[in-house]
């Protein structure tokens, strides 16, 4: 009944294999970055056996290693992609947190000097101080500029993204295949041509750093639109009367 929430479930109704379901639950947790269910049944909680006395080495963070193969063939098709590219832009989905690559997605978005923003569901999950960051991708509801800034770009590398009717506004990006790199948790996709699977997330951003070509013109373009936003006209004393003015100037300053 939590399959759709959980990625393992461990129900404990005997003693003897107690400490075997929970370590695969931990571990399950641990590699997936998803909840576990464990259920312990009330009569064998408290039952003391030498299978959960407490381990002489700690539990360890499962790491996925990358095919070395099709890493380096991912790193060429995608260098030759982007270096050739006129506007490229970047964003981030939940996938870059729930996969620990938070670090090697700043490193890539330092290195390539594109426009970056991330998706709904990633918000303040990477430093938004970062001065390649546009704001928030969501479609009609986008941060001002961030929309134009994504959709006008010649290709766009998404990595980690979640598409689905929430992230999407009703599936109605207007995002071609054709011009879309998707990097996932353990594959990636390029401009809808091919597929490279068995390349960690982290292992490929980290090759992409060392190999792409800066390029900041969606940036530059982002920049050209933007306008910060006005602030209220002051007011001249605290005690003025309630005009929308005076509303508009203490609501900015809370």
């Amino acid at each position: 009944c939590f399959k759709q929430v959980c990625c393992h479930c461990a129900v404990i109704k005997a003693v003897e294999n107690a400490a075997y379901k929970i370590d695969m639950a931990l571990h399950h947790c641990m590699a997936q970055r998803k909840p576990v269910y464990i259920e312990i049944s009330c009569n064998i909680s408290a039952i003391p056996h030498y299978s959960c006395a407490p381990s002489p080495s700690k539990m360890q963070h499962p790491r996925f290693k990358s095919i070395p193969e099709s890493l380096a063939t991912a790193t060429d098709q995608i260098i030759e992609v982007l270096n050739s590219a006129v506007k490229p832009v970047l964003v981030a989905g939940s996938g870059v947190t729930a996969d620990g690559a938070q670090d090697a997605f700043i490193e890539f978005a330092t290195a390539c000097g594109f426009a970056w923003a991330t998706m709904p569901d990633a918000k303040g999950k990477l430093p938004e101080s970062h001065p390649s960051y546009v704001g928030t991708y969501w479609g009609a509801v986008s941060s001002p500029y961030a929309c134009e800034t994504i959709e006008s770009a010649d290709f766009y590398v998404f990595v980690g993204p979640r598409f689905n009717d929430y992230t999407t506004v009703g599936y109605s990006l207007l995002l071609s295949e054709k011009k879309m790199i998707e990097i996932r948790e353990l594959s990636a996709i390029i401009c809808g041509k091919g597929a490279q699977h068995g390349v960690h997330m982290t292992d490929l951003l980290q090759a992409l750093a060392k190999r792409v070509k800066k390029n900041s013109a969606s940036l530059d373009n982002f920049k050209r639109m933007f306008i910060p936003q006005g602030d209220p006209p002051t007011v001249n004393h605290p005690d003025s009367k309630l005009t929308c003015n005076v509303l508009f100037y203490h609501i900015q300053k809370m």
